[in-house]
């Protein structure tokens, strides 16, 4: 939730329901870190409804992406007119929350053991992200892709379905051939989820959306189709499940680069994007909820997974079918509000991604990389 406040009228530039859709994704993110309390990082997505609720989550990143894509092309109206001055500013968006994260989840893993006290390692994980902050890392990356994209038409559609191609093609390469030996295949072998390659389809999909987003919404009435085919795709993904070993190069976190996410991502974040255009009018009472969450949620990305740290150790009795929402209940609620307090502070405010909140009597458009509109 890096916040850059671009000034633009409401109705010609924000899209309210993209709000609901980052903060159903954030809850899919928590979800996700709470399953690695439950089962363990290899376990296939397939083995047990604990297993497949953590991998269809998996639909979530992918969803930030694409909603970074569509967000930022509203937020420039196309490429950035001064390409140098824009990478300045979202770098230095990103580069704030990650000098102060990145030390502090470095040495919670250290402490907790799950990261060898050596050197290599140590700035393995400063320099691509340690754990979930890859996010930061990676959308870095893909603030180039702005930098290259075509105009709208056909040219972009063209650039759109090969940058698809590109990333199905680095995909099913990395599924099937997942370590590589030699120098050359440690980024193959320990950097694939954080390389720009495996998400710029994704991306890519997003400015595509984000060009044609008008024609796009006036097709909101299709979302329960939409839906009816996410979830097709997400008995694709769990039946494709079965054909990927168990292994730590192939799932955890590597399940992102798998083939058969591509289609459940891309088919629920459509199905999620019309269904909130679609009921946005009925939720006039939890709106103020959502757009909160939704401002903070870069922020409780990252402090969530500290704080599920304490949770998760207390909560071992507790049966799964408890813990699991208790855990994300929890963990959510109380970074949100770790969260909030420290966006009070122009120091705090700046280490979670975030600026002091604009006035009230103008509506702007946040274009920062948060999740989901990176």
């Amino acid at each position: 939730m890096l916040v850059a406040w671009v000034v633009m009228g409401r109705d010609k530039a924000w899209i309210d329901e993209i709000d609901l859709v980052r903060v159903v994704a954030l809850l899919a993110v928590v979800a996700i870190h709470v399953g690695a309390w439950v089962v363990w990082s290899t376990t296939p997505p397939s083995a047990d409804p604990t297993a497949a609720l953590v991998g269809v989550a998996r639909f979530s990143v992918p969803t930030f992406v694409v909603l970074s894509g569509l967000v930022l092309y509203r937020g420039h109206q196309g490429r950035p007119r001064l390409p140098l001055s824009f990478i300045r500013r979202r770098l230095s968006r990103v580069v704030v929350p990650w000098l102060c994260w990145a030390p502090v989840f470095i040495v919670a893993a250290l402490a907790e053991g799950k990261l060898d006290a050596d050197v290599g390692a140590v700035l393995r994980n400063l320099v691509l992200g340690p754990g979930h902050l890859y996010f930061l890392v990676l959308i870095a990356q893909l603030y180039v892709v702005m930098l290259v994209a075509p105009r709208p038409g056909r040219p972009l559609l063209l650039f759109t379905l090969a940058a698809l191609g590109l990333q199905l093609g680095f995909e099913v390469a990395r599924t099937t051939v997942p370590q590589v030996p030699g120098p050359a295949g440690w980024l193959w072998t320990q950097a694939a989820p954080e390389l720009a390659p495996f998400w710029i389809g994704y991306f890519a999909l997003g400015w595509l959306a984000g060009a044609e987003y008008e024609r796009l919404r006036r097709l909101r009435r299709f979302w329960p189709l939409a839906l009816a085919v996410a979830g097709l795709a997400a008995a694709g993904f769990l039946l494709s499940s079965r054909l990927v070993p168990a292994s730590e190069p192939r799932q955890g976190v590597n399940v992102f680069v798998w083939p058969s996410l591509v289609p459940l991502a891309v088919a629920l974040t459509l199905a999620l994007v019309w269904a909130a255009a679609a009921l946005r009018p009925r939720l006039e009472l939890v709106w103020p909820a959502v757009t909160a969450v939704s401002r903070h949620s870069l922020g409780i990305y990252i402090a969530h997974v500290l704080l599920l740290t304490a949770y998760g150790e207390v909560t071992w009795a507790v049966p799964a079918v408890v813990r699991i929402p208790l855990l994300i209940a929890v963990s959510l609620a109380t970074s949100y509000v770790l969260v909030a307090l420290l966006a009070r502070t122009r120091l705090g405010a700046a280490a979670v991604g975030e600026e002091r909140p604009a006035p009230a009597r103008s509506r702007r458009l946040d274009v920062s990389p948060r999740p989901g509109q990176a």
